[in-house]
């Protein structure tokens, strides 16, 4: 009995691993399984851009703007600038004196000058003088006067004018009168050539209170010609006058004869002043 038992269980394992390896030698049973695949499917199509055209249409405005007419514009057009107030010295009223020649800038605007220039004071043919002459030994200068010139007053400017007003200038030179109202004599920087001038300059003549001095050196040819000798030859004579000689009216100056005046006014202060330039005097 022993001995067949020993026998049988090899036999047993072997079958056992028979049917093992037989099993694992089976065709699997298939599994199914349900899987969702994505894909991406490119559908080509025209769309149509509607295409925005740009219409140009060309139209007249008519605009009709108010032009100001000639009634209503006022009479008198006004420059108003400020000179000074009183203990400002040459600022004050006496500076619209072109014999004292506060500022060249106002000076222009209420006076003319004899001789008009640029603005570096050469002589140009375009003011009170339109043409002149020198001698050949440059000490005679004649100067011709346009005929359409006038005062503020309508009165015509004349070559007799401009003889009173360089007569002015060199009184206004004369030691009796230097500094007042800021006075600086001004005459002696370009008239001391003028004959018979420097007898004003040094004072060996008397003096004259707003009046002018009849200088033997300036002499009225015509209504439009004077005529100017000098000492000597001085070049500068033509730019120096177109920078300090002015023309004035003898009686607006006279108007001043006998009057005690302090800063706030002069004879250019006057009601009755007469002016040269394009804008008269309002004291406002």
């Amino acid at each position: 009995m022993s001995a067949r038992k020993t026998h049988t269980k090899p036999a047993v394992l072997m079958i056992l691993v028979i049917i093992i390896l037989m099993a694992g030698c089976a065709t699997p049973t298939p599994i199914v399984q349900e899987k969702i695949v994505t894909q991406e499917v490119v559908v080509e199509r025209t769309v149509e851009v509607p295409v925005e055209k740009t219409v140009v249409i060309e139209k007249t405005v008519v605009v009709e703007v108010a032009l100001p007419v000639e009634e209503e514009m006022s009479a008198v057009q006004e420059l108003r600038i400020h000179v000074g107030e009183p203990g400002m010295g040459t600022r004050g009223a006496a500076s619209l004196d072109p014999a004292i020649r506060g500022w060249y800038n106002e000076m222009t605007l209420l006076w003319s000058p004899i001789v008009a220039g640029d603005i570096a004071f050469n002589p140009m043919p375009y003011g009170l003088v339109t043409s002149w002459e020198i001698s050949e030994d440059g000490t005679v200068y004649t100067l011709h006067t346009r005929e359409d010139a006038k005062f503020s007053d309508g009165s015509p400017m004349t070559a007799e004018d401009v003889k009173w007003s360089i007569g002015y200038y060199a009184m206004m030179a004369h030691p009796d009168v230097f500094g007042i109202q800021g006075n600086g004599g001004w005459f002696k920087h370009w008239g001391m050539y003028i004959l018979g001038a420097q007898e004003l300059i040094d004072g060996t003549v008397p003096v004259k209170e707003f009046d002018s001095a009849d200088l033997e050196g300036v002499k009225v040819i015509d209504d439009q010609t004077v005529q100017i000798t000098l000492t000597r030859p001085y070049p500068f004579f033509l730019p120096e006058m177109v920078e300090f000689a002015m023309v004035v009216k003898a009686d607006s100056v006279k108007a001043g004869q006998g009057k005690e005046y302090s800063e706030e006014n002069w004879w250019t202060t006057e009601p009755t002043a007469v002016f040269s330039g394009p804008f008269k005097l309002c004291i406002k």
